[in-house]
This record gives C-alpha cells, sequence and structure tokens, in this order.
C-alpha cells in the first residue's frame, strides 16, 4: 500500500517491515485486525493496519461498516511503545536494543555534520553512541 499523508510518502513496498500483529479472532470475525510496522529509510516508522467491519480499521460503505485499511505515521515513541505491546521481546531488541535499567530512551534528531562526527568517534573508538553522547552530557553539565 502506497499513501501521501502531510506531503510524505509511506509504501509499504519500499519500508522494512519490523513486526506483525495479528488478533486472536479468526479471519472472518469482524472484529479481526491486522496490523505491521514499518521504518522508511529515513528512519520514520508508520504502520499498515487492515481489519474487518467491527474493528479499528473499517471502512464506511453507506450506513454500513465493512472492511479497511490505512497507513499511520508514528513518532520514533509511538512506534517503540506500539513494538513493546505486539512484538516478542527478541524481535523488539532487534528494532529498539535491549532496554537497560537505569537507562532512559531518547530520540532526537541532531544535524547531518554532528551525525557524522559521532559515526567517525565510533569507529576510531570503538565505543557506542550511546557511551559517546552520555560521555559529552556528562562533560557539558559537569
Amino acid at each position: 500500500m502506497r499513501k501521501i499523508i502531510q506531503n510524505k510518502v509511506y509504501d509499504t513496498e519500499t519500508a522494512k517491515e519490523i513486526g506483525y500483529f495479528r488478533t486472536n479472532y479468526g479471519m472472518s470475525d469482524f472484529r479481526h485486525y491486522e496490523e505491521t510496522l514499518y521504518k522508511k529509510r529515513t528512519g520514520e516508522y508508520f504502520l499498515h493496519g487492515e481489519g474487518n467491519g467491527m474493528s479499528k480499521y473499517a471502512d464506511s460503505y453507506g450506513d454500513m461498516r465493512g472492511p479497511g485499511k490505512t497507513i499511520v505515521p508514528l513518532t520514533f515513541e509511538e512506534a517503540r511503545e506500539w513494538a513493546e505491546r505486539k512484538l516478542e521481546a527478541e524481535e523488539y531488541e532487534s528494532e529498539f536494543g535491549t532496554p537497560e535499567e537505569g537507562f532512559t530512551d531518547i530520540h532526537t534528531q541532531i544535524p547531518n555534520e554532528l551525525a557524522d562526527k559521532l559515526e567517525k568517534a565510533k569507529s576510531e573508538t570503538g565505543k557506542s553512541q550511546k557511551d559517546i553522547v552520555t560521555e559529552a552530557l556528562k562533560k557539558y553539565f559537569g
């Protein structure tokens, strides 16, 4: 499925599939739905959902409801929370890493110039991105 939302293209054919969820209702049950989490090459996440007439993905057909499907853009946090609720631990960890106690996940954008320097520092020092950023923040905050 391909859809343009707020002048951005979301395409299930070109995005990477991260994980899949299907309800326990049978395929013929009106409440049945399926969701697939995708990640675009730009790092943006989106959900492709489709379901039957009593699911959250139902479409209106006149005065009736029937099967429907849609694409929903997600923030990093929304995608991570969806994966936490719907995926097995191994699937979650392959995309979002293993959660560490005493740490908080953050997701932010930085200028390309700094991202390049961060990648260079990782390869030169063998340190993780988390360790480099943590050291920089500790120096900044004293």
